[in-house]
């Protein structure tokens, strides 16, 4: 029976962990070595304490041979440059993190349904292979912070409820990824490269409580009104301190700080070409009409004018000019 000195700081060192097993607390949290409880055969140089295997900064390349069934796995600050095979299906907790892992790719995970925590934190992920995370039914802790993903992995489990992205280079949020977490409580991506969020981008994640975008390439642009509107909603536990890095006239500026009209000055300016061509198809509508359907016609601007974005006073010089013509074809 061999003595370890693993303590709560250890095991609780990527957040959130699973619950472990009760005999296990008091250990734990008195910071007080235990014997390790190994039901088979422990492999050299780890630790077993009943159905958790520590097997940390041991060098390794490979999943060690003889891998005892358990709940937990920790293969932390090792060499491993693919994603082991062979892991016992009765996993419900792997930490891979500070690994040399590249890809992750499809089947690797098949027989891990039992998974609900998966820590790939610090490792050098580039690409994770489209249905590479399928299957994993019952996984609702992701943590893919500190790799290099250039964007959102694809056919994400929808039973996540937390997701790590932050410290990637990820330039845009894939919309249909993004939606299918119906069941997603806690998005991390920020010091990443998103420059805007697409529209409607959170308004189908319901359980959606705290989202962190901290610390990105952000464009204080006509696209991030939606993320300017989500931010003053308070709708979310949001971190507000979002910094403008373009255009260079709004660089380093908080994004709350600024009006509507300095982020997007179109919104209240109408182009006036479009307002002319506007005008134009008017007087060629008016022709033949009379004075009881002109009313439909000031309608119909009023609807093309506000879904254009345009001011009130913009929207009022069309009809002006519309009951000029009324007033020439009435006399």
């Amino acid at each position: 029976m061999c003595r370890c000195f693993c303590h709560a700081d250890i095991l609780f060192s990527a957040q959130p962990q699973p619950q472990l097993l009760s005999f296990l607390t008091l250990e734990l949290f008195t910071k007080r070595p235990f014997s390790c409880l190994a039901v088979s055969p422990c492999p050299t140089g780890c630790c077993c304490p009943g159905f958790l295997v520590l097997c940390e900064s041991l060098g390794l390349r490979s999943l060690p041979r003889s891998v005892p069934l358990s709940t937990s796995l920790s293969l932390s600050h090792n060499l491993l440059a693919r994603f082991p095979r062979g892991l016992p299906p009765s996993l419900e907790s792997l930490q891979l993190q500070e690994n040399r892992i590249t890809y992750i790719t499809s089947g690797v995970l098949r027989q891990l349904g039992n998974l609900t925590h998966l820590d790939l934190e610090d490792n050098r992920i580039r690409a994770i292979q489209p249905g590479a995370l399928q299957g994993l039914h019952k996984l609702q802790v992701l943590t893919l912070k500190g790799n290099r993903l250039t964007s959102l992995p694809m056919s994400l489990p929808p039973s996540l409820t937390h997701l790590d992205l932050s410290e990637n280079c990820i330039s845009a949020l894939d919309l249909p990824s993004l939606s299918a977490l119906v069941n997603l409580q806690v998005l991390k991506i920020n010091s990443n490269c998103l420059r805007s969020v697409p529209e409607s981008a959170f308004d189908s994640l319901p359980r959606l409580r705290s989202v962190d975008l901290t610390n990105n390439l952000w464009v204080c642009e006509c696209d991030i009104l939606y993320l300017y509107r989500w931010l003053l909603s308070g709708r979310l536990k949001m971190a507000t301190d979002i910094v403008c890095t373009e255009p260079d006239h709004l660089a380093h500026r908080l994004l709350l700080n600024l009006s509507v009209v300095a982020i997007c000055p179109r919104v209240l300016k109408p182009n006036d070409r479009t307002h002319e061509r506007d005008l134009s198809s008017a007087q060629s509508v008016n022709k033949n009409i009379n004075s009881g359907s002109l009313t439909v016609l000031l309608l119909w601007h009023l609807l093309q004018a506000l879904t254009k974005k345009a001011d009130f006073r913009a929207t009022m010089s069309i009809i002006w000019k519309t009951k000029s013509i009324q007033f020439m074809i009435t006399g």
